[in-house]
């Protein structure tokens, strides 16, 4: 390998130098580093033009998005959400003061499902809280007629599924608010960062307002909030990201149907495929091991790390595990044999649109050797 991996997912092509350097020279000459500055708004209205969703508020990072989005809809007590998530998830639920409920996930998507979560409502059920796994779209369809039905609010944790789509509307655009994380991880980075996308002006008014102290005006406060603004500099190199990011996309879907030609001819793999009635943006290469049998996982990790090839047990172990440190409450409704499998059994690949064809063949050969050792 002539390529050395630092991420699970390869970070996209740096934006170039000198034009970064000409967005700081336009900071440092407008005198302005932070508070909804002119490249704030402008990456704002950017963005909403390339998500296609009117109501977008910029944030420092997803998981203070996500706690905006949560303070927005007003819950309280138990939310429904999924053990097969980044930590980060269950977090902002706590911090909320609100207890997660766990479902367990589809083993095909790896994401809840509607049936399953009506399952699990009660009288104590105040929201419903999906997250698009990997950028796969959750069954919006099936939560928007649970909703209906259940008078529950959904929050969506969107935060890997930038620019997913269906027949050219934004899968923001469905429940009740929907976040993206702009971590430097994932498909479309300003370094650090995250947004809101509000599908009422009252969500998007206390989202805009949350942001900067719970403030609406100099002399008017909504609520009180945090201090989670977006600064100039994260703006400018969101602006130079944006420039490139159907192109990146595009070398992840060349990417993706390369791995999948290489790997799915063994029956060793199961894939999580992008959905059909959906856009994918490729921004995850999740593999599980068909064995279910977590020694093959550690070792496909140990060998790839061997090859200078980094890659990631997402998400392992489940997130309720990891919340037992805190000594808080988390419920779980029903048994979690699907998310368990998945979890003990995954791996995410390095995937980028800069990756070769000798890459993935490299790589694709030592995952089948680990696989075809444990039968």
């Amino acid at each position: 390998m002539t390529q050395q991996f630092t991420h699970v997912v390869s970070k996209p092509k740096l934006p170039d130098f000198d034009q970064f350097m000409s967005k700081i020279r336009t900071i440092w000459d407008n005198g302005q580093l932070t508070n909804n500055g002119p490249l704030c708004r402008e990456l704002e209205r950017r963005l909403s033009e390339h998500l296609r969703h009117p109501r977008l508020s910029l944030y420092a990072n997803g998981t203070l998005a996500l706690i905006a989005a949560l303070k927005a809809e007003e819950l309280n007590d138990e939310v429904i959400t999924t053990p097969f998530t980044f930590l980060a998830t269950l977090n902002a639920l706590i911090i909320c003061g609100l207890t997660p409920v766990l479902v367990d996930v589809d083993i095909n998507t790896f994401n809840i499902h509607p049936e399953t979560v009506g399952a699990a409502l009660s009288h104590r059920t105040s929201g419903i809280l999906p997250v698009h796994v990997f950028g796969r779209a959750c069954d919006v369809d099936g939560f928007t007629k649970l909703a209906l039905e259940s008078q529950k609010k959904v929050v969506y944790d969107a935060a890997h599924a930038f620019g997913v789509s269906r027949n050219g509307e934004s899968i923001l655009k469905n429940g009740d608010a929907s976040i993206l994380s702009l971590h430097a991880t994932k498909i479309f980075s300003s370094v650090e960062g995250g947004l809101v996308a509000s599908n009422s002006e009252k969500t998007n008014t206390f989202a805009d307002a949350y942001r900067n102290f719970g403030l609406l005006n100099q002399d008017r406060s909504l609520a009180p909030g945090l201090n989670a603004k977006l600064s100039e500099l994260h703006a400018a190199y969101g602006l130079l990201s944006l420039d490139t990011i159907d192109m990146e996309i595009s070398g992840r879907k060349t990417a993706f149907l390369k791995y999948k030609e290489n790997l799915s001819p063994s029956g060793l793999f199961l894939f999580q495929e992008p959905s059909s009635d959906f856009s994918s943006n490729y921004s995850y290469m999740p593999i599980v091991f068909n064995s279910f049998d977590s020694r093959v996982a550690d070792e496909a990790t140990r060998v790839l790390a061997s090859n200078n090839i980094i890659s990631k047990r997402y998400f392992y172990p489940l997130v309720h595990h990891l919340a037992q440190a805190y000594g808080t409450s988390v419920r779980i409704n029903g048994s979690l044999k699907n998310a368990e499998l998945i979890s003990r059994s995954i791996i995410c690949l390095p995937i980028s649109g800069e990756m070769t064809c000798t890459d993935i063949d490299h790589i694709s050969d030592l995952l089948i050797r680990v696989a075809q050792k444990y039968g």
